[in-house]
């Protein structure tokens, strides 16, 4: 069946407001974890339509609407761990940033805040770049479609990869935070137009980050001049480079499985010291320097910089990563890496980078579905293991992991409140569902010739689409029958001052109302939403 023919395609087209089918949507699909097809699916078809790269999703159709919502959804701790710790700093200083001439206040100086302003650009910017790894994975999951399908439609359009994520990342999702926090729930502070004015100079660099890390050129177009020297500033090779990294990575973990054009992209790498780890069952376990590197789909180490690796380890064999008792060893800054059926032990040159190695093996690996959630902090050395001292090298875990995820913190979603509310937006739109079930019967059923379009786009199999309109109609019909006679029941069961229905209680008034109403019309729940029955035709 092809998607205009399917029931949210439709919903889409009837209702005249997409937002309000995008959220009831969105929440329904991820209620029951498949947002991420519905999407895909959506997505791929968009873009298969699409003519000029510079439009992919940058309208306001249900697709992109139901990625915004999603984001809102699942992504408003990211947002607050990202944005909050400088917008509380600017909300707290309240530096003068204009640098319009035109707007500038009585002994104001255009330079002092020019550099305040940059000041806070590099301060907004920098934890967006380093937050990849931070983003939720169900957001990373769609954004490595969207990538891997303008790899497909567009392979020979590099910036095409970069495009169909910075418009959601930078365009709908940190600019429009940091424009309105509140909206956000980002701060419940008033903001003075001086300070509101600083965040709409920084939302507008935000969005010119986003559109210049997949531009073709580097020539950049100014609306305001007085703008010149921020996106000066901010828009250097290294900076769209740090970007593009950025988006590469926020879609590319977690994966579950790697796409076919997705390219490994490098976190981190450097000289560490490593422990044997026993590969034979007999031998030295000595320590040894060697260089490692990090990358989105495994770790690797090797002799030197550019040799070749002596070990590769997927990221999805990590079990865990967890710091090391300093006495196993004797040895400061000492970290392992679990596996199945052997322990890694690594050794970083400080206290600084163990602690990057560690959180970003940690992260790399915090969705993966066979972690461990007990460890050892000691080592095995002697066949013991010093922290518990037992002698089974396949001893379970003494000690709780650090940062396990919980897998249970999801979206609070009243799912069955959400298919109501599509209900009802069906019921309100009954007559441009049926006009459409009416143009499709025509040329489904009795072979019209003229062509059906809903919303400008053809409908492509209109027999297809016929029988999903028909099913949906008569779907309507039967719940708001149903629902009628539970009214009828409710309001002949429940007594008027009853607990049920206390005295004062308006809405019990207002139902026993409509239902007097319906019954003295001699009508029932087909009354309002009308519909002959027709012959169905095979898709």
């Amino acid at each position: 069946m092809p998607i205009t023919s399917s029931v949210a395609w439709l919903l889409g087209e009837v209702v005249p407001q997409k937002q309000d089918v995008a959220q009831s949507l969105t929440r329904v699909f991820l209620h029951h974890s498949q947002v991420v097809a519905f999407v895909s699916a959506f997505a791929r078809h968009e873009i298969s339509k699409i003519t000029d790269t510079n439009t992919i999703f940058r309208g306001n159709t249900l697709v992109s609407k139901c990625i915004d919502e999603l984001m809102k959804l699942v992504g408003h701790h990211y947002l607050r761990s990202t944005l909050k710790p400088t917008l509380d700093l600017i909300f707290r200083e309240r530096k003068p940033c204009e640098i319009d001439p035109t707007k500038l206040q009585p002994g104001e100086s255009r330079e002092a805040n020019l550099c305040n302003l940059k000041e806070y650009i590099n301060q907004i910017l920098k934890p967006i770049i380093y937050s990849a790894l931070n983003c939720p994975p169900v957001m990373c999951q769609i954004f490595s479609e969207l990538k891997e399908l303008a790899n497909t439609y567009f392979p020979s359009e590099r910036e095409v990869r970069y495009s169909v994520i910075s418009g959601f990342v930078f365009l709908r999702f940190f600019a429009p935070a940091i424009l309105h926090p509140k909206l956000f729930d980002l701060t419940s502070e008033q903001i003075d137009p001086s300070t509101q004015r600083t965040l709409t100079l920084l939302s507008k660099t935000v969005q010119s980050v986003g559109n210049q890390v997949s531009s073709r050129t580097s020539n950049q177009n100014f609306r305001e001049s007085y703008m010149r020297e921020v996106f000066a500033h901010c828009i250097t090779d290294k900076h769209v480079e740090q970007t593009r990294t950025f988006l590469e990575i926020l879609s590319s973990i977690p994966n579950g499985s790697q796409k076919a054009h997705d390219t490994p992209v490098i976190l981190k790498e450097g000289f560490m010291t490593k422990r044997a780890q026993g590969r034979k069952k007999f031998g030295i376990k000595n320590f040894k320097t060697r260089f490692f590197r990090l990358t989105t789909h495994s770790l690797t180490y090797s002799k030197t910089e550019s040799g070749s690796p002596l070990c590769d380890i997927p990221v999805e064999n990590i079990l865990a990563v967890e710091r090391v008792q300093e006495s196993s060893f004797k040895i400061k800054n000492m970290f392992q890496l679990v596996q199945e059926g052997r322990t890694l032990y690594i050794q970083a040159m400080n206290c600084v980078e163990e602690k990057e190695w560690m959180d970003l093996l940690t992260k790399v690996c915090q969705y993966n579905s066979h972690r461990l959630k007990q460890y050892h902090p000691g080592a095995y050395i002697n066949s013991v293991w010093l922290c518990c001292k037992s002698t089974s090298e396949n001893a379970p875990g003494c000690s709780a992991v650090s940062n396990f995820p919980d897998r249970n913190l999801k979206v609070h979603i009243d799912s069955n409140r959400e298919m109501e509310r599509l209900k009802s937006l069906l019921k309100d739109n009954f007559a441009s569902l049926e006009k459409l079930h009416n143009m499709c019967e025509s040329a489904a059923v009795y072979g019209t010739a003229q062509e059906v379009t809903i919303g400008g786009v053809a409908v492509e199999q209109p027999s297809c689409t016929y029988q999903s309109l028909h099913s949906l109609i008569t779907s309507v019909i039967q719940l708001e029958h149903e629902h009628r006679n539970h009214q009828r029941r409710l309001v002949h069961t429940v007594r008027y001052g009853s607990k049920q229905a206390p005295i004062g209680d308006d809405n019990y008034l207002l139902l026993a109302s409509s239902i007097a109403k319906l019954d003295n019309s001699g009508g029932s729940g087909e009354a309002v939403c009308p519909v002959r029955k027709t012959s169905s035709s095979p898709c």
